[in-house]
């Protein structure tokens, strides 16, 4: 009965409508990184589940025993917030090693975690292996979601949820998240835009209709929007989204492993964003229709 249930889940997942979020959130302690944390309550929505994670990091027989303490603290924090989680407290001696080992055992069969949550890094110092974590989350194929902080407050900006369509196995998943995101009370008088890039004035009218059809797909109201631009792509949704709420923006998954400073082009873009970004890689596609 309970292999039914879970295989039967397992493949329910693959329709954006079935779709729930299991967020593993490398959240460290979460007091101290709230917003990240409300995100992926918020997405869950009491649909699906949250993992919060943190890496101790150091000599292995002095980390283990602030293990016990750092998890009671997360359970606590959990428990405050009434949310839908489980903590997960693990020491490395390494962090990047410590991410692979939680990504690799955390759940349990269907019940994997299909997106990973991470905060983005500014600290300089550890720059490089925020980059590293980066790199080792999507070598293992996970879904990555990469959450900027808005420069604002919420009320001072547009109440738009802004999904930017490129590749469409990245575009599905912002869809549904953008979708999860509304479905909550204090986000339901959000627009979603699904935005595109067009790059000839007679291809618009087709884009139109294209984005018009994948939300009539989705069963999702929103705005098709396609904007005509020669200009690179950062600086046209900087311009077009720069006050928005919410932004959702597809990952280069190749600029990670050609460029020196992979990610030197995300944090000029960032700078341009007033509202919350999300960087997102996936890996599988989710059915519209």
């Amino acid at each position: 009965m309970v292999r039914f249930g879970l295989l039967k889940f397992y493949k329910s997942q693959q329709h954006m409508r079935n779709w729930r979020p299991i967020i593993l959130v490398l959240s460290g302690n979460p007091r101290v990184r709230t917003k990240l944390v409300e995100f992926a309550s918020l997405f869950e929505s009491k649909r699906g589940f949250m993992f919060l994670a943190q890496v101790l990091t150091g000599d292995w027989t002095k980390t283990i025993g602030r293990r016990n303490s750092a998890k009671k603290s997360i359970e606590k924090f959990i428990e405050e917030d009434k949310l839908s989680a489980e903590a997960i407290v693990l020491s490395s001696n390494d962090f990047e090693e410590g991410v692979s080992a939680i990504i690799q055992t955390c759940g349990v069969g269907p019940l994997l975690p299909n997106v990973v949550m991470v905060g983005w890094s500014e600290d300089t110092i550890k720059h490089a292996l925020f980059r590293r974590t980066v790199q080792r989350i999507l070598q293992l194929q996970t879904s990555l979601l990469l959450f900027v902080e808005a420069e604002k407050e919420d009320p001072a900006l547009n109440p738009t949820i802004d999904v930017w369509w490129g590749a469409k196995v990245n575009g599905t998943l912002m869809l549904t998240l953008a979708h999860l995101l509304q479905s909550n009370s204090e986000w339901k008088d959000c627009t979603i835009r699904l935005l595109l890039i067009v790059r000839k004035k007679e291809g618009m009218d087709k884009a139109r209709a294209n984005l018009e059809e994948d939300l009539k797909s989705a069963r999702i109201e929103g705005e098709a929007v396609p904007i005509f631009s020669k200009d690179a792509p950062f600086e046209v949704i900087a311009k077009e989204s720069e006050n928005s709420r919410v932004t959702f923006v597809g990952f280069n998954l190749q600029t990670l492993t050609e460029e020196d400073n992979p990610l030197q082009d995300y944090e000029n873009f960032m700078k341009a964003i007033k509202g919350h970004i999300f960087f997102i890689k996936n890996w599988r596609e989710l059915t519209l229709s």
